[in-house]
Protein backbone atom coordinates (compact mmCIF):
# COMPACT_ATOMS: atom_id res chain seq x y z
CA UNK A 1 0.00 0.00 0.00
CA UNK A 2 2.76 2.39 1.07
CA UNK A 3 4.68 1.73 -2.34
CA UNK A 4 1.34 2.40 -4.09
CA UNK A 5 1.20 5.73 -2.52
CA UNK A 6 4.40 6.54 -3.23
CA UNK A 7 3.76 6.16 -6.63
CA UNK A 8 1.06 7.50 -7.12
CA UNK A 9 2.14 11.02 -5.43
CA UNK A 10 5.76 10.34 -7.83
CA UNK A 11 2.94 10.25 -10.73
CA UNK A 12 1.35 13.80 -9.28
CA UNK A 13 4.44 15.60 -9.36
CA UNK A 14 5.58 14.93 -12.71
CA UNK A 15 2.26 15.61 -14.26
CA UNK A 16 1.99 18.52 -12.14
CA UNK A 17 5.64 19.75 -13.31
CA UNK A 18 4.49 18.88 -16.98
CA UNK A 19 1.26 21.41 -16.88
CA UNK A 20 3.45 24.18 -15.43
CA UNK A 21 5.70 23.56 -18.39
CA UNK A 22 3.11 23.72 -20.49
CA UNK A 23 1.42 26.98 -19.65
CA UNK A 24 4.90 28.61 -19.62
CA UNK A 25 5.54 28.01 -22.66
CA UNK A 26 2.52 29.31 -23.79
CA UNK A 27 2.54 32.05 -22.12
CA UNK A 28 6.06 33.02 -23.00
CA UNK A 29 6.15 31.76 -26.99
CA UNK A 30 8.37 28.99 -26.34
CA UNK A 31 8.29 26.14 -29.02
CA UNK A 32 5.91 24.60 -29.66
CA UNK A 33 3.59 26.88 -28.40
CA UNK A 34 5.26 30.03 -30.50
CA UNK A 35 2.53 31.86 -32.59
CA UNK A 36 5.13 32.60 -35.31
CA UNK A 37 5.05 30.64 -38.56
CA UNK A 38 7.59 29.12 -40.80
CA UNK A 39 9.00 30.59 -43.72
CA UNK A 40 9.62 27.92 -46.30
CA UNK A 41 11.68 28.61 -49.26
CA UNK A 42 9.09 27.06 -51.60
CA UNK A 43 6.19 29.98 -50.30
CA UNK A 44 8.68 32.76 -50.88
CA UNK A 45 8.03 35.37 -53.81
CA UNK A 46 10.26 34.18 -56.39
CA UNK A 47 11.29 37.82 -57.09
CA UNK A 48 13.35 38.23 -54.09
CA UNK A 49 15.82 35.83 -55.43
CA UNK A 50 17.34 32.26 -54.10
CA UNK A 51 20.42 33.91 -52.10
CA UNK A 52 21.07 31.43 -49.34
CA UNK A 53 20.72 34.15 -46.51
CA UNK A 54 16.92 35.36 -48.34
CA UNK A 55 14.98 32.74 -45.64
CA UNK A 56 17.05 33.50 -42.49
CA UNK A 57 16.52 37.50 -43.65
CA UNK A 58 13.01 37.17 -43.79
CA UNK A 59 12.96 35.42 -40.30
CA UNK A 60 15.05 37.96 -38.99
CA UNK A 61 13.21 41.04 -40.92
CA UNK A 62 9.42 40.22 -40.47
CA UNK A 63 7.32 40.63 -37.60
CA UNK A 64 6.18 37.94 -35.72
CA UNK A 65 2.78 36.36 -37.56
CA UNK A 66 0.75 32.83 -36.88
CA UNK A 67 0.69 33.32 -40.97
CA UNK A 68 2.70 34.59 -43.91
CA UNK A 69 1.27 35.36 -47.27
CA UNK A 70 3.72 36.34 -50.40
CA UNK A 71 2.00 37.84 -52.94
CA UNK A 72 4.76 37.70 -56.58
CA UNK A 73 4.60 39.63 -59.57
CA UNK A 74 7.04 40.52 -62.19
CA UNK A 75 6.44 42.16 -65.61
CA UNK A 76 9.01 40.84 -67.93
CA UNK A 77 10.24 42.15 -71.43
CA UNK A 78 8.17 38.94 -73.21
CA UNK A 79 5.10 41.30 -71.18
CA UNK A 80 5.75 44.47 -72.44
CA UNK A 81 7.20 46.18 -75.34
CA UNK A 82 9.76 48.34 -73.82
CA UNK A 83 12.24 47.54 -71.27
CA UNK A 84 11.99 50.28 -68.98
CA UNK A 85 8.96 48.75 -68.22
CA UNK A 86 10.15 45.61 -66.75
CA UNK A 87 9.32 45.21 -63.23
CA UNK A 88 8.99 42.98 -60.31
CA UNK A 89 7.43 43.29 -57.14
CA UNK A 90 6.29 41.21 -54.12
CA UNK A 91 4.01 41.89 -50.90
CA UNK A 92 4.23 39.96 -47.49
CA UNK A 93 0.96 39.84 -45.30
CA UNK A 94 0.27 38.82 -41.91
CA UNK A 95 -2.75 36.79 -40.20
CA UNK A 96 -5.10 39.64 -40.63
CA UNK A 97 -4.47 39.79 -44.56
CA UNK A 98 -4.49 42.53 -46.79
CA UNK A 99 -4.78 44.87 -43.54
CA UNK A 100 -1.92 43.84 -42.45
CA UNK A 101 0.84 44.04 -44.71
CA UNK A 102 4.35 43.35 -43.22
CA UNK A 103 6.93 44.23 -45.83
CA UNK A 104 6.61 45.10 -49.54
CA UNK A 105 10.04 44.73 -52.28
CA UNK A 106 9.76 46.73 -55.74
CA UNK A 107 12.57 46.61 -58.30
CA UNK A 108 12.16 48.55 -61.49
CA UNK A 109 14.40 49.78 -64.07
CA UNK A 110 15.24 53.70 -64.06
CA UNK A 111 17.53 56.59 -65.37
CA UNK A 112 21.01 56.41 -64.04
CA UNK A 113 22.29 59.50 -62.52
CA UNK A 114 22.36 61.27 -59.11
CA UNK A 115 22.54 58.63 -56.15
CA UNK A 116 20.62 61.54 -54.07
CA UNK A 117 18.39 62.23 -56.68
CA UNK A 118 17.23 58.64 -56.71
CA UNK A 119 17.43 58.36 -52.98
CA UNK A 120 14.67 61.30 -52.52
CA UNK A 121 12.43 59.49 -55.74
CA UNK A 122 12.63 55.80 -55.01
CA UNK A 123 13.77 55.62 -51.12
CA UNK A 124 12.51 58.35 -49.19
CA UNK A 125 8.80 57.89 -49.93
CA UNK A 126 9.12 54.44 -48.46
CA UNK A 127 11.14 55.62 -45.56
CA UNK A 128 9.55 56.88 -42.34
CA UNK A 129 11.52 60.01 -41.54
CA UNK A 130 12.79 58.99 -38.26
CA UNK A 131 14.58 56.33 -39.62
CA UNK A 132 18.56 57.69 -40.87
CA UNK A 133 19.79 55.87 -43.62
CA UNK A 134 23.30 55.12 -43.62
CA UNK A 135 24.89 53.70 -46.91
CA UNK A 136 26.27 50.09 -47.62
CA UNK A 137 28.45 48.53 -50.40
CA UNK A 138 26.31 47.28 -53.36
CA UNK A 139 25.91 48.32 -56.94
CA UNK A 140 26.10 52.61 -57.15
CA UNK A 141 24.91 53.07 -54.40
CA UNK A 142 22.77 51.02 -51.47
CA UNK A 143 21.05 52.73 -48.73
CA UNK A 144 19.63 51.04 -45.62
CA UNK A 145 18.06 52.01 -41.71
CA UNK A 146 16.43 49.61 -39.64
CA UNK A 147 12.71 50.05 -41.98
CA UNK A 148 14.24 50.04 -45.76
CA UNK A 149 16.89 49.31 -48.20
CA UNK A 150 17.73 50.47 -51.51
CA UNK A 151 19.97 49.60 -54.15
CA UNK A 152 20.87 51.45 -57.58
CA UNK A 153 22.72 49.00 -59.94
CA UNK A 154 23.87 49.36 -63.41
CA UNK A 155 21.71 47.35 -65.96
CA UNK A 156 21.27 48.65 -69.60
CA UNK A 157 24.20 50.60 -70.75
CA UNK A 158 24.34 54.10 -72.35
CA UNK A 159 23.27 54.04 -76.26
CA UNK A 160 20.97 51.01 -75.71
CA UNK A 161 18.13 52.97 -74.97
CA UNK A 162 17.19 56.70 -75.51
CA UNK A 163 17.89 58.52 -72.24
CA UNK A 164 21.69 57.04 -71.53
CA UNK A 165 22.49 54.46 -69.16
CA UNK A 166 19.61 52.56 -66.82
CA UNK A 167 19.92 50.91 -63.59
CA UNK A 168 17.78 49.01 -61.42
CA UNK A 169 16.24 50.09 -58.63
CA UNK A 170 15.48 47.68 -55.78
CA UNK A 171 13.57 49.10 -52.58
CA UNK A 172 12.90 46.34 -49.42
CA UNK A 173 10.85 48.22 -46.95
CA UNK A 174 9.17 46.98 -43.19
CA UNK A 175 5.50 48.62 -42.93
CA UNK A 176 5.78 47.49 -39.22
CA UNK A 177 8.08 47.18 -36.27
CA UNK A 178 9.51 43.66 -35.64
CA UNK A 179 11.01 42.29 -32.37
CA UNK A 180 14.43 42.01 -33.56
CA UNK A 181 17.35 43.75 -32.78
CA UNK A 182 18.33 47.15 -34.93
CA UNK A 183 21.35 46.04 -36.53
CA UNK A 184 19.65 42.29 -37.31
CA UNK A 185 16.89 43.92 -39.04
CA UNK A 186 18.73 46.24 -41.25
CA UNK A 187 21.10 43.92 -42.50
CA UNK A 188 18.50 41.60 -42.70
CA UNK A 189 16.71 44.15 -45.27
CA UNK A 190 20.17 44.31 -46.99
CA UNK A 191 20.00 40.92 -47.44
CA UNK A 192 17.07 40.60 -49.44
CA UNK A 193 17.57 43.99 -51.30
CA UNK A 194 20.59 41.88 -52.59
CA UNK A 195 18.80 38.95 -53.63
CA UNK A 196 16.03 40.79 -55.38
CA UNK A 197 18.53 42.92 -56.91
CA UNK A 198 20.22 39.91 -58.00
CA UNK A 199 17.29 38.07 -59.98
CA UNK A 200 15.79 41.49 -61.35
CA UNK A 201 19.40 42.13 -63.22
CA UNK A 202 19.07 38.38 -64.10
CA UNK A 203 15.89 38.44 -65.44
CA UNK A 204 15.62 41.65 -67.01
CA UNK A 205 18.79 40.60 -69.23
CA UNK A 206 20.98 43.20 -67.98
CA UNK A 207 24.50 44.05 -69.87
CA UNK A 208 26.31 45.99 -67.54
CA UNK A 209 27.70 44.27 -64.48
CA UNK A 210 25.55 44.91 -60.97
CA UNK A 211 28.25 45.29 -58.53
CA UNK A 212 26.34 43.80 -56.21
Amino acid sequence: MFATRKRLRTYVTIISGLAIAGVTAYFFDIPPFSSRAEIHAASVCAVLGESENLVPALRNALPESSVYSFKNGERLLADVHDRRSQSFHCRVDGEDGNLSRMLTAYTHIALAGSSQRWIENHVDPFRPEDYPLREFKAGDIGVASIRTAGIFAPCIPDGKIIGGQYNISTVVALDRDNDSDDSDTRQALIDIARSAAEYAHKKAKCELPSKL
